[in-house]
């Protein structure tokens, strides 16, 4: 409530916005005192009502003034004259404050004599080193509810966004401007070279306050807070990073007919593109057209599918296996595999050609698991307290973010 108070104090009042009227015909001195007098009310926020009395005020006082008596002044007028002159006027000329200077939005609580509440949109200026809270306009609230609300501001956002104020579009350029400065310094570092395998993942950063893209993860520790998209060394040195910004957010593009997921992988990836590193990846990234196009760049991909991929891939998915059984299909370079245990898991993988090897598990016990399976458990165990083990997925799997098998309806 207080910005809105410090944003009434501020404004510039109604009549200091009129051109002088010295050199105007006398109609136009007619026309200029009307508005003069409608922004006396507003300014001093009088009701409407008293216009007419107001008028004949100023026939009373000035009875020899022929300007006065030539006033039509009433409710009505001086409604129209507040809505769609002076305020249209004021509006364009915020407008065209905020057009030329950086502003932010501050959004408050306010209620009129009718009991009717409003959000108020305040906008923050900052001209030639001074700040200033300028009035916006009011949104009405229905219901109160937080989708009607969200609506409504939503409504208002577009409308400013046709008046090309120069909005930030990206939420993360600040960051970006600091990740780019600290990606020069290690470019300096010329002892470190990352070895052969790479690993993509997520991490949650706690933050509890207010924020429009944070996360809530169960799976993780923190549970609520900013979620970063990671590529890391297997010793979990980070080589990249990005903040995830909300679904709304435009990536910019780097790969062409490539989904927001991919873009993201390929933004994270793209310093080692063509250097045939091995990327291991979760559910959470993995696909056969991620694969594919991971391939082109010399880049071989070991991981288990997101839920898209199972579905495109029916006929190795749907079909029933004895436990210790093992089917795989290849999709051009690309290998889609099936293994099951007391679960089914399932793998895309262009590094391995798939097939069974015998393997120590964590007990010392022999153990009969396909190669792609046995790869993804010794490299993503250095990353993750839980991996595939020989009786399918740990506990976590049971996490949508986690996932990697289907189980057997």
């Amino acid at each position: 409530m207080y910005s809105l108070i410090n944003a009434a104090v501020l404004q510039p009042t109604v009549t200091s916005m009129l051109p002088d009227c010295a050199s105007k015909s006398f109609t136009d001195k007619i026309k200029s005192g009307e508005i003069k007098m409608a922004c006396c009310l507003a300014e001093h926020s009088l009701k409407f009502s008293l216009a007419d009395d107001l008028k004949d005020l100023i026939q009373s006082v000035a009875q020899d003034s022929n300007l006065a008596s030539e006033l039509t002044f009433g409710r009505t007028k001086a409604h129209a004259i507040v809505t769609n002159v002076t305020g249209k006027v004021a509006e364009n000329q915020l407008i065209e404050t905020l057009q030329k200077n950086k502003f932010s939005l501050i959004v408050d609580e306010s209620t009129d004599r009718s009991s009717t509440k409003h959000l108020a949109l305040i906008v923050r200026t900052a001209v030639d080193f001074q700040v200033e809270d300028s009035f916006l306009c009011l949104i009405p609230v229905v219901d109160g509810l937080c989708p009607t609300n969200l609506t409504e501001l939503d409504r208002e956002w577009r409308t400013l966004r046709n008046t090309n104020l120069p909005f930030q579009e990206d939420q993360l350029i600040k960051a970006d401007e600091f990740w780019r400065h600290i990606s020069k310094i290690r470019k300096g570092e010329t002892g470190f070279s990352p070895d052969i395998d790479l690993f993509l993942d997520e991490s949650l950063m706690l933050f509890r306050c207010r924020l429009v893209f944070r996360q809530y993860i169960k799976s993780k520790k923190a549970r609520y807070g900013i979620k970063f998209y990671e590529l890391t060394t297997a010793d979990g040195y980070v080589l990249n990073i990005y903040m995830y910004c909300g679904k709304d957010h435009n990536i910019e593009p780097i790969e062409t007919d490539a989904s927001k997921l991919e873009q993201t992988v390929f933004r994270l990836f793209r310093p080692h593109l063509y250097k045939g590193h091995n990327l291991y990846m979760d559910n959470y990234y993995n696909s056969v057209t991620l694969s594919k196009k991971l391939l082109n760049a010399k880049t071989y991909t070991n991981g288990t599918p997101r839920g898209e991929s199972k579905g495109k891939q029916k006929h190795v998915v749907t079909q029933k296996l004895k436990r210790g059984k093992h089917i795989w299909k290849r999709h051009g370079q690309v290998y889609v595999s099936k293994w099951q245990d007391q679960r089914q898991v399932l793998m895309i993988t262009t590094r391995d050609h798939p097939h069974l090897k015998e393997v120590n598990n964590r007990y010392g016990q022999k153990k009969i698991k396909p190669v792609e399976v046995e790869v993804y458990n010794r490299h993503m165990s250095a990353l993750e307290d839980g991996n595939i083990s020989e009786d399918g997925l740990e506990d976590e799997s049971e996490d949508e973010e986690t996932f990697s098998l289907m189980q057997e309806k």
